[in-house]
């Protein structure tokens, strides 16, 4: 292997996980990182956890318990990814994905203001 003047030579060393894994594509969490904020991306990897097709009941109080970031915080996470189109609402259940997808989603700051008329 290669290597330059200004590199650190890193070996990684990890327990073998059969469970409670995060597989996810180097492309894909680097173009999420660069998109999202700090909280966002925090979601973004929470989400990630989960196997493909895997369904739960995401929540405020579990993802704060597992993080530590208010509920604002997740609120806002949540919003962005709407926005952004990780998150796509689906009638009642959402669906996530690793990489944005086409979204029509309009933010809620926008709802409140075409009901107000402005």
């Amino acid at each position: 292997m290669a290597t330059y003047p200004n590199q650190k030579m890193i070996t990684i060393h990890k327990d073998k996980y059969y469970q409670d894994f995060l597989q996810i594509g180097k492309d894909e969490w680097l173009h999420a990182f660069a998109d999202l904020t700090r909280g966002t991306f925090g979601l973004y990897l929470y989400l990630s956890g989960n196997m493909d097709g895997y369904r739960f009941g995401l929540s405020s109080a579990a993802f704060q318990q597992a993080t530590g970031v208010s509920d604002s915080t997740y609120r806002r996470a949540v919003e962005e990814m709407l926005v952004k189109g990780y998150l796509i609402k689906n009638g009642g259940t959402y669906d996530f994905y690793l990489t944005p997808q086409p979204t029509n989603y309009v933010p809620k700051a926008s709802k409140r203001k075409q009901a107000q008329g402005n």
